[in-house]
């Protein structure tokens, strides 16, 4: 190879190279709006997803005895301004009667209409607030495709679904549950005080939609308060 066709060769390197570095500023300038268009295309596909099978046709659903029993209760308090200090029965032999907090959340869309399907269409945008509350929680956390990926996974699921689209009582909580562990990360991992109040307050929801919840729910809230105070002092 001769001295020319080294210099040449060179040359062509060099221009490779400049030019690789300008197509490489154009991608570092255009990454912002990339990545806001990515982070907002994946959590508008998420909540659509979640939308359509939980707010579409509220009125195709079985009708089931506890949700007349909630229905009933939450209308008379509107109508008849029946104020109550207990809900609808419990199962358990130890609490007979869940809190009264589940009537007044159920009453809220009759100050709007008598229509019951308000109510079953207000426990889906529940269900909606609980799958946004998921992916936005992930994203902070994990990153833009493990959010998609767990937004899409409650999205979907039959058994989220079923809760969003009728009235009962542990179907009032998804929300809760959603906020109670974002602000439990945000409490007791970042260290952020008001996410601290918070999250008992998110527990002493869910707990009062149903029991059960508040139960299983208070022992990684326990755990939670343990390991931050063990990390933070």
């Amino acid at each position: 190879m001769t001295a020319e066709e080294r210099l040449a060769r060179q040359r062509l390197s060099m221009l490779g190279l400049t030019q690789a570095q300008r197509s490489s500023e154009d991608d570092m300038r255009s990454s912002p709006e990339r990545r806001g268009f990515s982070r907002n295309g994946g959590l508008l596909l998420v909540v659509v997803v979640a939308a359509i099978p939980r707010l579409l046709w509220p009125g195709m659903w079985i009708f089931w005895w506890d949700e007349v029993v909630l229905l009933r209760r939450s209308l008379r308090l509107v109508a008849l301004k029946d104020w109550t200090w207990l809900s609808n029965p419990t199962t358990w032999s130890a609490i007979p009667i869940h809190s009264p907090f589940n009537t007044y959340a159920f009453s809220l869309p009759y100050l709007f209409t008598r229509d019951p399907r308000a109510v079953r269409f207000f426990v889906g945008v529940l269900g909606v607030l609980a799958v946004l509350v998921l992916f936005l929680t992930v994203r902070r956390y994990y990153g833009g495709l493990a959010a998609v990926i767990s937004g899409l996974m409650l999205a979907l699921s039959p058994l989220a679904i079923d809760w969003a689209r009728w009235v009962w009582n542990p179907n009032l909580a998804q929300v809760f549950i959603a906020l109670w562990l974002a602000t439990g990360l945000l409490g007791y991992y970042e260290g952020k005080q008001w996410a601290q109040i918070l999250h008992w307050l998110m527990l002493s929801l869910a707990g009062q939609a149903h029991l059960g919840h508040g139960f299983n729910m208070l022992l990684p809230s326990l755990a939670l308060l343990a390991i931050a105070w063990l990390h933070f002092t």
